[in-house]
């Protein structure tokens, strides 16, 4: 790791963000599987939960380089460091990046920024823990040599008073060679920028202050590049240091942008619609979307439908370029009729940014609904809404095909249900008709609040939906699942959902000798993180196929780790999945038990779930 310097804390205004899961175990969008993550938080804890992603040139080519975040775990109370590493810092001469986070459970107290890049870059960062925002901007003329750095080391101090958590911090980075060219992104932004010609300082003319346009105005001043009226920030008749400092202010959030503009305002366009204009067979309870081409005032929008209908509008707030138009309030009797062509006229919007746009007046598109009928109503009657389960457990629907409007007023269709489709844990399964049941292992997700969602599916095309959020609970000791070249070698894990209060476990672990073989006997076999130093580990791997353990101390295990054991194996077996088993019969050499500090056993002890290796 390079030496970091360190710079107070940062503002961070990326266009997207990388997905950093951080919380007890995991999110019920993203569920993790039962044997590689499934269960790996427990008690009151915070995790961040690392990623990798390559990134983008200019062009939205892939570079070879990487930005890796680890994995990062604290309690409530604690700090938490989040490192940012680049996987090479070759041919860079600056960089901006944006960090966005929960300011209710996350408080930014440090940063700490790279020192590869040499001669003395402009270092500027901008912290708002009010706001969950953090920025960057690193501006050079010279380039960094070849090689992985951490780019930024993120101190947290973690809330007090929360328990276990979820939350998701964003982080986008771009990097720029001595000659401000992008050559690293997180994020490739073509055909998504809205170019607004003619802002002061925004040398790349992409609307946006960034280190790009700081290091084109330095080679300005250094006689590098050519000089431009559009780098005269301050409209003094010259481009000097002041304009690359206001430049600066305004990229970290300090100045607003922008700061001023020349040339001829553009005007706001309506980039997208839904439907399109023009589109046939469209859902006539469908909402209706309107994209305009940059911020508008919400109260500014104008518009006519004919034949006339009803909708009440709803805004991307605090972007607020997107409109959604929802017909009659979503009540089904409001719905717009069927086999009728719609036109919306008229539409017109004030812009937000008076510098560079001028009001939309006009705008239009028309559309043609599909015959049909309401929407399906769906219920998802069992398990309660907020219920706890465990293991195996059974999600009932029931849906109807022709409900009843609010207005009482029955609508006539003939329409039937043909099927349901149930979600839970990025699972689905489908029930044919208009009810059923179907089973779903609460072991395939970590534990917490996880959602249950099913749509139902009429036979005039139209779905309706449901879902109810229910808190899984397990308590499980489980083998890591992993996929090896045959030949190679592999860490299997052994975790335990919840380690709270345990100071020692007696188990059996069994294997295929024909598909796995140890490596180094006993040695094969070492404690996990969740095991204190203090604990000792006996191991008997004399027979074949079986591995006997103990584990005992009189300190309890690290609450904030799940895992108790690594095995060493080589995969010399054919290809093809093999099991390893954790042994909860009666007749295991070493019965699967777990105990207290006071040699009291577990009640109740946790379910074994074995792991699948699948040889390639």
């Amino acid at each position: 790791m390079n030496k970091l310097t360190s710079a107070g804390l940062i503002l961070l205004a990326g266009v997207t963000i990388i997905a950093l899961l951080a919380g007890c175990g995991g999110n019920g969008d993203a569920p993790a599987q039962a044997v590689d993550d499934a269960v790996n938080a427990t008690g009151d804890q915070v995790l961040i939960r690392g990623t990798t992603v390559e990134l983008l040139d200019a062009s939205g080519a892939q570079t070879g380089r990487y930005l890796t975040i680890p994995d990062a775990m604290a309690l409530p109370g604690q700090t938490v460091h989040l490192l940012v590493n680049l996987s090479d810092i070759g041919s860079v001469a600056g960089f901006e990046a944006h960090v966005n986070f929960d300011r209710g459970l996350l408080t930014a107290t440090d940063v700490a920024v790279t020192d590869a890049i040499p001669g003395s870059p402009i270092v500027v960062i901008n912290t708002d823990n009010d706001a969950g925002t953090i920025a960057v901007v690193v501006a050079g003329l010279q380039e960094a040599s070849s090689g992985s750095v951490t780019l930024l080391d993120i101190t947290f101090t973690v809330a007090a008073a929360i328990g276990c958590a979820t939350t998701n911090i964003g982080i986008s980075v771009d990097l720029v060679d001595g000659s401000a060219n992008t050559i690293g992104t997180t994020l490739n932004d073509s055909g998504t920028v809205n170019i607004r010609l003619g802002y002061l300082g925004d040398m790349n003319q992409n609307g946006e202050p960034n280190v790009a346009d700081v290091i084109i105005i330095l080679r300005i001043i250094v006689g590098l590049e050519e000089d431009s009226p559009q780098a005269d920030c301050d409209e003094d008749g010259q481009t000097g240091l002041v304009d690359a400092v206001m430049m600066i202010r305004c990229v970290v959030g300090l100045d607003d942008w922008p700061i001023g503009v020349y040339g001829q305002k553009q005007p706001v366009t309506i980039v997208a619609t839904t439907p399109q204009d023009g589109a046939t067979g469209v859902d006539p309870a469908s909402d209706l979307t309107i994209v305009f081409s940059t911020e508008v005032d919400p109260g500014s929008l104008a518009y006519t439908c004919s034949p006339a209908a009803t909708f009440t509008a709803t805004w991307n707030s605090p972007t607020n370029d997107t409109v959604t138009l929802e017909p009659g309030g979503g009540v089904a009797s409001a719905a717009l009729a069927g086999d009728t062509t719609y036109t919306i006229s008229g539409i017109g919007v004030t812009p937000v940014d008076t510098f560079c746009y001028e009001a939309l007046t006009g705008g239009q598109f028309s559309f043609t609904t599909a015959a049909g009928g309401v929407q399906p109503e769906v219920e998802i009657t069992s398990p309660a809404d907020g219920a706890t389960v465990s293991g195996n457990f059974d999600v009932t629907v029931a849906a109807d095909a022709n409900p009843v409007p609010s207005s009482g007023l029955a609508l006539q269709q003939t329409a039937t249900i043909t099927k349901i489709d149930v979600t839970f844990g990025g699972v689905a399964k489908t029930i044919s008709g208009s009810a059923g049941t179907v089973t779903f292992n609460s072991l395939l997700v970590v534990n917490g609040s996880h959602e249950v969602t099913a749509v139902a599916t009429s036979s005039n095309g139209r779905t309706g939906a449901d879902s109810i959020d229910v808190t899984v609970d397990n308590f499980v000791v489980y083998v890591g699942n992993a996929t090896v070249a045959s030949g190679a070698t592999f860490t299997a894990t052994v975790n335990l959902a919840d380690t709270t209060g345990v100071a020692g476990f007696g188990m059996t672990v069994n294997y295929d000798q024909t598909k796995l073989e140890l490596v180094g006997g006993d040695a094969a076999v070492a404690k996990g993180e969740a095991l204190p130093g203090s604990a000792l580990l006996i191991a008997n791997t004399a027979t074949p196929g079986v591995i006997s353990l103990a584990v005992a101390g009189m300190a309890t295990f690290d609450n904030a780790r799940t895992e108790l054991l690594t095995i060493e194996f080589q995969a010399i077996g054919a290809a093809g999945p093999t099991v390893i088993d954790i042994d909860d019969t009666a007749g295991a050499p070493t019965r699967l038990l777990f105990a207290d500090a006071m040699a009291t056993p577990i009640d109740p002890q946790p379910t074994a779930v074995d792991g699948t290796v699948t040889i390639q």
